[in-house]
């Protein structure tokens, strides 16, 4: 976005016009196990004595624009990395080819009242894009150590390869003749080439799935800081006679009585002949209550006595019993594309869970799921009821 702004700045020269560009971003990962970015870039007007004002733009500078602005930032931005040492020289780093600058078209349920697009459409439209992790390459896994990295390092599969690359050139060289005459010091090598190694199970990408501008919304780090603010504002103010003084014990009623009742019992048990607590009468085989004794049978939950199982075991049957499945592996079960499993998530349609940064649905949700879009047949009994 650095040279992004610079091309804005060279629009707001020619047609003597303050500009703002605003951004937020999702990663996306490809079967291929590259990382794609999905971004949406908005331009305002700025005023310059208003800094929170939000104005319409030029009409001289357009969508094709900004678009034109875009595409010369990615193809002119490249860098090249750090010196390496399979290459001291360092690789060439630049964006890939596939740079599609598009305007956003919008249906009538995107927008508000005022014809403006609504937080909800932009949140579904990159939502859809957030939940493509490492799975979609055929890679899931947790941090890899070196005891665990030649179990994914296998180069019959693309992410395995991918992982070994990372590895090997994450490890730091050493001299085991002259460990002295290491030019690669440890701290620094473990926050430059270092890291490949701790985003391995990454297939390298160690950045934010999620970035956006100050001024397109708030950031987490804004948010996070609110939520700090606010446990801290009412932990530790509170009502003044709840306030405990420092240095003075607080006697309550009930504390009282419970200290009134121990004496009680202490003073029961001291009146006792001595052993005599120590003997427990037990009750006599006719009265005594027979115990009961669950049996499972089969997988139908019923016991030997009839009764129904508890209700923990009967959610220890239904966790077993429940799968999770991957997108991929959903819209295999309802025989749907995963673009539309996706788009059912982002809208909230249907319950998920989040293992890390994996999205994974249960089985039943999706039954459930797919018997509220039952539709019963029409039949003439139902045609007479309906005309009656």
């Amino acid at each position: 976005m650095i040279a992004a702004r610079r091309g804005i700045k060279s629009l707001e020269k020619r047609h003597a016009v303050k500009l703002r560009l605003s951004y937020t971003k999702v990663a996306e990962f490809q079967n291929r196990g590259a990382v794609h970015f999905h971004a949406l870039v908005r331009l305002d007007g700025r005023d310059p004595t208003d800094a929170d004002a939000i104005l319409v733009p030029d009409p001289r500078v357009g969508a094709q624009r900004l678009a034109t602005v875009l595409r010369d930032a990615v193809t002119d931005t490249r860098l090249t990395t750090a010196a390496h040492p399979a290459r001291p020289l360092g690789w060439p780093i630049s964006w890939g080819e596939q740079v599609d600058p598009r305007p956003v078209r919008l249906s009538r349920l995107d927008l508000d009242d005022t014809g403006e697009i609504t937080t909800g459409a932009v949140a579904g439209y990159l939502a859809k894009y957030a939940t493509k992790a490492t799975e979609m390459a055929g890679h899931v896994s947790s941090r890899l150590r070196p005891d665990t990295v030649r179990d994914y390092a296998r180069h019959d599969t693309h992410p395995g390869r991918q992982i070994d690359t990372c590895w090997h050139l994450g490890s730091r060289p050493h001299d085991p003749e002259d460990p002295g005459a290491d030019e690669w010091d440890r701290d620094q090598w473990a926050e430059t080439w270092g890291r490949l190694q701790r985003w391995a199970h990454m297939l390298g990408f160690g950045g934010h799935f999620s970035t956006r501008g100050r001024r397109y919304s708030t950031t987490l780090g804004a948010l996070r800081q609110a939520r700090r603010d606010w446990r801290r504002e009412h932990t530790s103010a509170g009502p003044p006679e709840r306030r405990r003084r420092p240095g003075r014990r607080r006697h309550h009623r009930n504390h009282r009585q419970l200290a009134g009742l121990c004496r009680h019992r202490l003073a029961h048990q001291r009146r006792r002949p001595p052993g005599e607590h120590r003997r427990r009468q037990r009750p006599s085989p006719a009265t005594r209550r027979p115990r009961r004794t669950h049996v499972a049978r089969g997988m139908t939950g019923e016991t030997s006595t009839g009764s129904r199982p508890t209700e923990q075991t009967g959610r220890t049957m239904e966790a077993e019993k429940t799968k999770y499945l991957s997108v991929a592996a959903a819209a295999e079960y309802l025989s749907t594309s995963e673009r539309f499993i996706r788009r059912i998530i982002a809208e909230r349609r249907i319950a998920f869970h989040r293992v890390g940064r994996h999205v994974r649905l249960a089985d039943v949700d999706l039954e459930a799921f797919a018997q509220a879009g039952r539709v019963e047949p029409i039949t003439r009994a139902s045609v007479r009821r309906g005309v009656a």
